[in-house]
């Protein structure tokens, strides 16, 4: 049974809209999203944000 309900894999995945000319934002399962459906999305994990020593968004 595949759920993807502990959240361990969560990425937030962007994409421009034209036509409301601003950035949409999700957070899907990274387990369970196929890479293929993600053709020109952003995609940002965890450790891209960065962390309290060496900064945030470095």
């Amino acid at each position: 049974m595949v759920t993807g309900g502990c959240g361990a894999c969560v990425v937030l995945v962007s994409k421009y809209d034209p036509k409301l000319k601003k950035v949409e934002d999700l957070s899907v399962s990274s387990c369970l999203t196929l890479l293929c459906s993600l053709n020109g999305f952003s995609i940002t994990t965890s450790e891209g944000l960065g962390n309290t020593r060496d900064g945030f968004h470095s």
